[in-house]
C-alpha cells in the first residue's frame, strides 16, 4: 500500500511513521542541514486521528519551535505527501514511551573525560591554535 492509498482520516502507528518519514524526506531538501538536524531529525510520526496528524518530539522546545516557526512548511509538505490537508499537532514523547529506534536516537552520549590542565603550566603560556587542539585532544 502506498501513502496515497492510506486512510486519510485515521492511521495506525506504522502508517503514521511511514508518512512522517516521507514528509521528513521532503523537508530535508527544503531546509538547511543544521535546521533539519536540530529541529526535525528526532521527530516521529505517531498517529493520525480525526484528521489530525500527531508528530512526536523529544522535548517541548522542539515542539514549540516546529509549531511556531515551521508549521506552514511542514503542513505543505504533509499535503504534498498525502494529497490531503491535515492539521499537524506536535506532542512531546516521554523517552520510555517512544519506539525503540526513537529512544536510541535520544540515548545519552557517553561522556568523555575532561582534559586536565594545570593553571601554572608553561604549556598554557605558549599556546597557539595548533597545540590548543592537541592539548584538548580534538
Amino acid at each position: 500500500m502506498n501513502i496515497q492509498e492510506m486512510d486519510t482520516k485515521n492511521m495506525n502507528a506504522q502508517q503514521a511513521k511511514q508518512v512522517w518519514e516521507a514528509v521528513l524526506g521532503e523537508l530535508q531538501i527544503q531546509v538547511t542541514r543544521p535546521s533539519y538536524e536540530t529541529w526535525l531529525k528526532d521527530t516521529i510520526g505517531i498517529a493520525k486521528e480525526r484528521g489530525e496528524f500527531i508528530v512526536g518530539t523529544p522535548n517541548a522546545f522542539v515542539a514549540e519551535m516546529l509549531e511556531q516557526r515551521m508549521y506552514s512548511l511542514i503542513s505543505q509538505a504533509m499535503e504534498r505527501v498525502t494529497n490531503s490537508r491535515s492539521e499537524v499537532r506536535f506532542q512531546v514523547l516521554p523517552v520510555d514511551s517512544a519506539p525503540s529506534e526513537y529512544n536510541d536516537s535520544l540515548a545519552p552520549r557517553q561522556a568523555q573525560e575532561p582534559t586536565k590542565v594545570s593553571q601554572g603550566s608553561d604549556e598554557l603560556n605558549s599556546l597557539n591554535p595548533l597545540n590548543i587542539s592537541q592539548l584538548l585532544n580534538l
